[in-house]
C-alpha cells in the first residue's frame, strides 16, 4: 500500500505531503478543490496519467518484481517523477523508461476512471466485493452459492416468460392483420359466384380487344 505521497508545483498544489495509514483512504471536497489533480499526480508517478506536477514521490511497501525490469527492490520502494525539460521516472533512484514503468505499474495498480474501465468492470468489481465479504463472513460462501442458484433459476424463468410474451405479441399482430383484411373484404361486399363472373367478363373483354385490333 502507499505510505507517503509528496508532490510539488502541481497546479493549485504548491507543495503537498501526505502520510497514509492502513485502511480505506478517501479524498473528498467540493468540485474544483483539486481531487482529480491530486489523483492524476499520484498516477503520473507510475506513468499511468499525465500531470502538471514538477515532482512526485510515492512510497509504498508492496513486494514488487522490480528485478525483471532491472531495478533493485527495497523494503519500501519509492516511485519518483521529475519534470524539467523532459519527464524522467525513477524507482529507488534508479532510472526507468516510461513504457517499462507502465508495464510494471499495470501489474499491481487498479483504478477506476470515467474514460477507462480498467480492471473494474461490473463483473470483476462484484467478484472483488464478494471476495472481501468472504474474508469477513464465513457464511457468505454458502449464501452466495444459494443466491447464484436462485438467480440462475430466475433468469431461466424470466427468459421463458419473455419468449411467451413475444409469441403473444406476434399472435396479436397476426390478429390485427387479419382484422384489417377482413374489413377490406367486408367493404367490397363480394357476392357468391362473383369471382367466376368477373373471370368470364374479363375473357369477353379480352376477345373484344382482340377483335378491335384485328379491324
Amino acid at each position: 500500500m502507499i505510505n507517503r505521497i509528496f508532490m510539488k508545483e502541481n497546479l493549485g498544489f504548491k507543495k503537498a505531503e501526505l502520510e497514509i495509514s492502513k485502511g480505506l483512504t478517501v479524498f473528498t471536497g467540493l468540485s474544483g478543490a483539486g481531487k482529480s489533480v491530486l489523483f492524476k499526480g499520484i498516477l503520473s508517478a507510475f506513468s499511468l496519467s499525465e500531470s502538471e506536477a514538477k515532482i512526485v514521490e510515492i512510497e509504498l511497501d508492496d513486494k514488487l518484481d522490480l528485478e525483471s525490469f532491472g531495478i533493485e527492490s527495497e523494503e519500501e520502494n519509492v516511485f519518483k517523477l521529475l519534470k524539467e525539460k523532459n519527464t524522467k521516472y525513477f524507482i529507488n533512484n534508479q532510472s526507468i523508461a516510461k513504457k517499462s514503468l507502465q508495464n510494471l505499474s499495470k501489474t499491481f495498480i487498479k483504478y477506476l476512471s470515467a474514460k477507462e474501465n480498467n480492471e473494474f468492470g461490473n463483473e470483476k468489481f462484484l467478484n472483488l466485493l464478494d471476495a472481501l465479504e468472504m474474508q469477513e463472513n464465513t457464511n457468505f460462501v454458502s449464501f452466495l452459492e444459494d443466491f447464484k442458484k436462485d438467480f440462475n433459476a430466475y433468469s431461466q424463468i424470466s427468459n421463458e416468460l419473455n419468449a411467451i410474451l413475444e409469441e403473444e405479441k406476434k399472435v396479436e399482430e397476426l390478429k390485427e392483420l387479419a382484422r384489417v383484411q377482413i374489413e377490406k373484404i367486408s367493404s367490397i361486399n363480394p357476392k357468391i359466384g362473383e369471382y367466376e363472373e368477373l373471370l368470364i367478363f374479363k375473357k369477353k373483354l379480352s376477345k373484344k380487344d382482340k377483335l378491335e385490333e384485328a379491324w
